[in-house]
């Protein structure tokens, strides 16, 4: 800004509290939002804006200001608010810009989750089935386990009942074995005996 247009800047807020030049501040700014709206390309409605603010400040009538500078002032300040209005439209679009590259990150992320998300269920049913599976194994297998061990249990118990028994018929061939010799011997000694007679 320049002097000048800090003076008259001074001005407005040291001089003029008024309530009419409050109420015409007022009314200049609403003027303002609904001309930027409406005409934001007609060149003439910066220049008039920064009339009414210039008349805000300093009265027209009064002499405090020459017409010369007070044009001059009104031309330097409706620059001012152009180049103002200018930033505010292209930081919009940078605001914009960023805002839809926000968005299209988000919309990335949440589609990255989405998949993530059903790549986790999958997986987790893939993990119930294999545990489901496992489960069923480790029961088949202890069941199994148990059969032969009954198995082996009820050979075991042949095998003691067979080993029993074989040793009966050894006692009882021993024993007949014995009997028969014994016999034999009876008989070769009566045979002996008839014939010395």
């Amino acid at each position: 800004k320049s002097s000048l247009l800090q003076s008259i800047m001074l001005r407005r807020s040291s001089v003029h509290h008024s309530s009419v030049h409050h109420r015409t501040l007022t009314e200049t700014s609403k003027d303002s939002t609904v001309a930027s709206d409406t005409s934001s390309n007609d060149g003439d409605y910066w220049l008039d804006t920064s009339r009414r603010i210039v008349n805000s400040a300093i009265d027209p009538n009064s002499d405090q200001l020459a017409q010369d500078k007070r044009e001059e002032l009104e031309s330097e300040l409706s620059r001012y608010l152009k180049t103002i209005d200018a930033d505010k439209g292209k930081t919009i679009d940078e605001l914009n810009f960023k805002i839809s590259g926000c968005e299209s990150a988000i919309t990335e992320l949440e589609r990255s989750a989405e998949d993530q998300c059903k790549t986790a269920k999958v997986l987790s049913v893939e993990l119930e089935s294999l545990r489901t599976e496992s489960s069923m194994r480790q029961t088949a297998l202890t069941n199994e386990i148990e059969i032969q061990k009954k198995r082996v249990h009820e050979k075991k118990k042949i095998i003691v009942e067979q080993t029993e028994k074989l040793k009966e018929y050894q006692q009882y061939i021993t024993g007949l074995t014995n009997e028969l010799e014994r016999m034999s011997m009876e008989q070769d000694d009566s045979t002996a005996s008839y014939c010395q007679r």
